[in-house]
């Protein structure tokens, strides 16, 4: 009864905001583990560090918007075939 529930408020593939937390801060933690463990320890600067997590986070961003979006379309074209 559940499943029916989801499909009427179209929710099936959606995240929690803690899940999508999870996916942005876990990466970025180990991306600066990774730049601290492997920088040499003279003339160390933040800037690549920066860079590379403005990346990811824009990365997953797009990502999310263009998944959604495609969700979006499929709701459509779900709903328009008629077969609730």
């Amino acid at each position: 009864m559940k499943l029916r529930d989801n499909f009427k408020r179209k929710t099936i593939d959606r995240l929690d905001y803690r899940y999508h937390l999870l996916l942005l801060i876990v990466p970025i933690v180990l991306f600066v583990l990774l730049f601290v463990f492997n920088a040499p320890t003279e003339g160390w600067t933040i800037l690549p560090l920066l860079f590379v997590c403005l990346i990811y986070v824009i990365a997953y961003s797009l990502i999310y918007y263009l998944h959604q979006g495609r969700l979006s379309r499929l709701w459509l074209h779900f709903g328009a075939s008629g077969e609730y």
